[in-house]
């Protein structure tokens, strides 16, 4: 009956996982937001290319020979010429080449949304056109195999109960459903804290000896700082299959303690917590065993220079978002951030095209002579406005255009509405400049690769601490 009851909870628990894995994370690795990279050899754009982009169902696929976004002033129905000092003198055109072709011009680049990226890039493969993407897609198992190995060593070693064994399960689950060396450096210092409850917990008082266990908030201050690193979605995953285990340990041991007093016979554990000694080689063992693993899931993606991705060609660098600024989003901060950076960083950026509309809004205003080299939030065009009171005709000054929030968000909705290269650009994070990275490149956030770091720093210090102790209680024996 026993193992019947242990059996049924042990199924149910991982039949729980089965909807987890419906919210798995697949990684793809994406340079933009809402959008991917498809790219074409300049020497060589097959004529299916641009009968493919000329199919209705892709009309919002950015492409070079997307409409330009020039609009013609309200009050003279044209389209200025830029002055000189604006943009380092150029054209409309040469502002927006830089976001279509690879950094040595090899390549000929459009943007593809991300529901249309599958038919697209179908099209494509059917029609056997030469091309590649920033998202080259590989299912990481690196870091699931890693805590699989790390699991099945450590249970070895540590020779934990059963009970404790198949909690093992859901944490390994978490490692391939989110499938990040943070998520693989979680699980591990959660086995160890398995390991220490194990030690204790048919015990009495033994929960108060558990938190007076240093090694107890060491690793659960490891788990935890890798736990809130790598975002919502895996959090939730991990938080999900951890709930999991720990409902299915307690039923398990509640099983196992019902079980015993219905027998004739039972062992009484007469000896509290306080009294047991912890295991002070076997900590020392198993805290640099996990001290090896955190220390493979952080210079994994050191040495490899991309988490979950192989690159498909080293030399080929790509348009990428470089600089936001600290107000990260289109606000009149953020504008004045990005020109502050751009008179260091000679790239393009995304204000560009703002200080194109407001020169196309203000120029019928002003004299050539009197605009700026750079236009700033707060900037305003102003014509005299004359009205009467009871004694005379008083003049004050009318603000036409105001280079504020307001003018900010109204045209940043007609950005999106357009055609080129800006609709892309704005629907971005916030203002920001342009860089070059590789495709494929490393997709470990700065996020992830600190708590990692943490987590490994956390383990280096429980090992000396362990190694410490096992010491004195060599030299006192």
């Amino acid at each position: 009956m026993k193992f019947l009851k242990s059996a049924a909870v042990v199924i149910i628990s991982f039949c729980l996982l089965i909807p987890i894995f419906f919210l798995r994370i697949v990684p793809s690795f994406q340079i933009w937001e809402n959008y991917q990279v498809v790219y074409f050899p300049r020497a060589a754009k097959a004529p299916v290319v641009s009968a493919i982009l000329a199919m209705p169902e892709f009309d919002s696929v950015i492409t070079e020979d997307s409409a330009d976004y020039s609009p013609k002033s309200e009050f003279l129905n044209l389209t200025p010429i830029l002055p000189s000092f604006l943009h380092n003198g150029m054209d409309s055109k040469a502002i927006r080449k830089p976001f279509f072709s690879d950094k040595d011009d090899n390549y000929e680049l459009c943007y593809v949304p991300n529901e249309l990226f599958k038919n697209f890039t179908k099209l494509l493969q059917k029609n056997r056109v030469e091309y590649g993407t920033d998202s080259k897609v590989k299912y990481p198992y690196t870091g699931f195999f890693g805590a699989l190995a790390f699991a099945l060593i450590f249970a070895v070693v540590a020779r934990i109960p059963f009970r404790f064994w198949v909690a093992v399960v859901p944490f390994l689950a978490a490692a391939y459903y989110a499938p990040f060396y943070s998520t693989a450096a979680y699980v591990c210092p959660v086995f160890f804290i398995l390991y220490i409850i194990s030690i204790y917990q048919t015990r009495a008082h033994s929960f108060l000896q558990i938190i007076k266990c240093p090694d107890f908030w060491i690793s659960l201050a490891a788990a935890i700082t890798c736990l809130v690193s790598g975002g919502f979605e895996s959090a939730l995953i991990m938080i999900l299959c951890s709930l999991i285990s720990a409902v299915m340990v307690f039923l398990l041991t509640l099983i196992k303690k019902n079980s015993a007093k219905k027998g004739h016979f039972s062992f009484l554990t007469i000896v509290p917590a306080g009294q047991i000694r912890f295991p002070a080689l076997k900590s020392l063992v198993l805290s640099i065993l996990l001290l090896v693993f955190c220390g493979f899931f952080l210079v994994m993606p050191l040495m490899s220079g991309s988490q979950l991705f192989s690159r498909t060609n080293k030399d080929l660098l790509l348009p990428a978002p470089s600089l936001y600024t600290d107000a990260q989003d289109f606000s009149a901060e953020a504008f004045d951030g990005i020109k502050t950076e751009r008179q260091t960083n000679n790239s393009a950026d995304s204000a560009y095209f703002v200080d194109e509309l407001w020169y196309y809004s203000i120029f019928p205003f002003v004299r050539l002579s009197e605009t700026k080299k750079e236009f700033y939030a707060g900037d305003a065009v102003t014509v005299p406005e004359y009205y009467e009171t009871e004694k005379q005709i008083q003049s004050r000054d009318k603000i036409l255009y105001s280079l504020d929030e307001d003018f900010f968000e109204e045209n940043r909705e007609r950005f999106l509405k357009s055609d080129g290269i800006e609709r892309l650009l704005f629907s971005q994070e916030g203002f920001l400049s342009l860089d070059y990275i590789s495709p494929g490149n490393s997709t470990v956030t700065s996020e992830n690769l600190l708590a990692v770091i943490i987590s490994t720093v956390l383990v280096l210090l429980m090992t000396i601490f362990r190694a410490i102790k096992a010491r004195f209680a060599n030299d006192s024996n």
